[in-house]
């Protein structure tokens, strides 16, 4: 099991929308948008019996969940896992209304449905991904394009050899080598 770093803890406590990945039985994924919250190195999804992503952890319990941030939209979180527990009953309730606290600052959950029954999954993580798009600022990535740039163009100290390598005129991009094409399939 991975430990949950502080950073994906907080954005777990805090009330971001998760996507939900999931397999269908035909191979395809399906991602669905989740409330989620942290329990010790674990992670907690709640959903009702009888739903896709209910029956698809039941018969393959890999899953996958990915969030971007709100107040930052460059960064980004994906956790990798497998539901290691389905838990139903009051704590699934109790959950399910901590949960319409979060979120909608209700008191419960208002809006199930006559007769659903709620399932808490828990999801003990196998990976753990994040990443901030070169410093969160598109300005930031205008400007490291801007120094690449500058950097190829400057003149080298290989700049008077001739040593089979053809030299660029100022301010051009470099090109890249020749791939050849495959044929395409007959």
């Amino acid at each position: 099991m991975v430990q949950i770093p502080p950073a994906v803890r907080a954005q777990l406590e805090a009330n971001n929308f998760w996507q939900f990945a999931t397999t269908n039985a035909d191979g395809s994924p399906a991602a669905t948008p989740v409330w989620a919250s942290v329990e010790g190195d674990t992670v907690l999804v709640n959903t009702a019996v009888g739903r896709v992503k209910e029956r698809n952890v039941r018969r393959d319990p890999r899953v996958a969940l990915a969030m971007v941030d709100r107040e930052n939209p460059y960064a980004w979180i994906e956790i990798r896992g497998r539901v290691v527990e389905f838990i139903d009953g009051e704590q699934a309730d109790r959950s399910i209304d901590g949960l319409a606290q979060k979120y909608l600052g209700l008191a419960r959950y208002a809006t199930a449905k006559p007769g659903e029954q709620r399932i808490l999954l828990r999801i003990e993580p196998t990976a753990i991904h994040m990443n901030t798009e070169a410093g969160e600022d598109p300005e930031k990535l205008r400007a490291k394009l801007d120094a690449e740039d500058r950097t190829r163009s400057a003149p080298s100290a290989r700049a008077g050899c001739r040593c089979g390598t053809r030299r660029a005129s100022p301010g051009a991009r470099p090109s890249r080598p020749r791939v050849p094409r495959r044929p395409p399939p007959s």
